[in-house]
């Protein structure tokens, strides 16, 4: 699993129960589903350490945060040229605990706040770049 042996005792501290775990069970299919998705091999152990978490999760519970971050992504049109989509997997692995939070009461309940902010902000750019097409970032 990549994980360090110095982040061992954290792990184990926040997350106890993964003592009971067999590696063949649960632990395997969520990691394999994490890398399935696109996040790195090598990124596996930071990720563990961050949200150990994520080794008791079965994927139907993983899923659908994941489907619902890509499609936040689909929402937000590329408003500038050199602005690359950031990637979901990125993501998961810099924020892995962003898979534990409640989606019901947490994230569906914001979508219309945050996609109002994102409104908000892509106008101030379109008027900026509108107000300087010749600058280069």
């Amino acid at each position: 699993m990549d994980i360090k042996p110095n982040d061992i005792p954290r792990v184990l501290e926040r997350y106890p129960e993964v003592l009971g775990f067999k590696l063949e069970g649960t632990m395997s299919t969520s990691v394999a589903y994490l890398v399935g998705i696109g996040v790195a091999r090598r990124e596996i152990g930071g990720v563990l350490t961050k949200y150990p978490e994520i080794l008791g999760m079965r994927v139907g519970v993983i899923k659908p945060f994941v489907e619902y971050l890509g499609s936040l992504g689909n929402t937000i049109p590329a408003v500038l040229d050199n602005v690359r989509p950031t990637s979901l997997a990125s993501v998961i692995a810099q924020y892995p605990e962003i898979i534990g939070i409640d989606l019901e009461s947490k994230l569906l309940s914001q979508r219309g706040f945050l996609s109002s902010i994102i409104q908000l902000t892509l106008k101030i750019l379109e008027s900026h770049r509108e107000n300087a097409p010749n600058c280069q970032p």
